[in-house]
């Protein structure tokens, strides 16, 4: 974290060397006549690198599973939530100006965070299937979800930024009340479950598999879920943007996350539960509203996206 936050300053540094001024509203006109674009772009290098670090996107994202599978489930929920969400209000506030300038070497950054997007897809996709701890399956999955955001701002159009804030509301509420579960779970029978502990869920505790593999559809992007219309909006950015390999790299990676995700809901409702006799208790008034907020809003946000997209325009 602080040697993500040393290229953030030093990026933060060179930019206002370049332009004389931090000032969202003053990049656009500046960078255009600005006499030292070479320490211009190294201090967009610098700020991007840093701040793919703080979203845990590909290659800066070797901190993100061994952290939040050793965080507190609560923690882990936040951090993988909360903090993405904060780090890409950064993102989209430095980025979108400077992708609206119009200034040589646009089309190189823009290169640039198109390959962050394709390398944290495939490779957080790619590595969650090797997974048998689902912590771990969740932080890996949060990889390749900062991919998919990272399409909005490849795109640079309005599409893309409608995208990202559409696909982070919706990102937030399925992510949190994935955790939820899993913490829930992690205080009945103890930490670190594994995939295979979630056998026969479906028959035991009915309303959280119910609840979970609405989660998981949803991150999986099936309509008529969030994850769906998000990513959906995110695709559309891409190839308006000519970048449809882009886009193609999204659905592929969107199919192989089919394979943990729905296996997380198969192993819940087609595997025979294991022999615990421990009596589940009644989830308490905490979790029962924090679970009901997360699925209110992944319904809500899935199920009438007009009202999302009216708000967020």
């Amino acid at each position: 974290g602080a040697f993500a936050s040393g290229f953030l300053l030093y990026g933060i540094a060179l930019v206002y060397g370049a332009l004389g001024s931090t000032g969202y509203d003053v990049i656009p006109l500046n960078m255009v006549r600005t006499q030292f674009p070479g320490l211009l772009w190294a201090g967009v290098a610098l700020l991007i690198a840093g701040l793919a670090f703080k979203v845990a996107a590909f290659p800066f994202h070797q901190w993100a599973p061994d952290v939040y599978t050793g965080a507190p489930t609560v923690v882990t929920g936040f951090m993988s939530t909360a903090g993405k969400a904060g780090a890409f209000a950064g993102f989209v506030g430095f980025m979108v100006p400077i992708m609206s300038s119009g200034a040589n070497g646009i089309e190189k950054a823009r290169i640039i965070l198109a390959l962050l997007a394709a390398g944290s897809m495939l490779m957080g996709n790619l590595s969650a299937i090797a997974q048998t701890n689902v912590k771990r399956m969740l932080a890996y999955s949060s990889v390749a979800h900062a991919g998919y955001l990272l399409i909005g701002l490849a795109a640079g159009n309005e599409t893309g930024s409608t995208g990202i804030l559409y696909y982070l509301g919706a990102y937030l509420f399925m992510q949190l009340g994935a955790f939820a579960i899993v913490g829930i779970l992690e205080r009945e029978h103890g930490a670190k479950l594994d995939i295979e502990d979630y056998r026969g869920l479906g028959r035991k505790r009915p309303a959280l598999a119910l609840i979970m593999a609405l989660f998981m559809f949803s991150l999986v992007g099936l309509p008529p879920f969030a994850g769906f219309f998000g990513k959906y909006y995110l695709f559309m950015a891409a190839i308006r943007a000519d970048m449809v390999w882009l886009a193609i790299v999204g659905v592929i990676s969107s199919v192989i996350s089919a394979w943990f995700y729905l296996g997380l809901i198969v192993n819940m409702y087609f595997r025979e539960p294991g022999d615990d006799p421990t009596v589940s208790p009644a989830v308490g008034g905490p979790s029962r509203m924090a679970l009901g907020l997360t699925v209110a809003g992944t319904l809500i946000i899935g199920f009438i996206p007009e009202l999302i997209l009216r708000a967020l325009r």
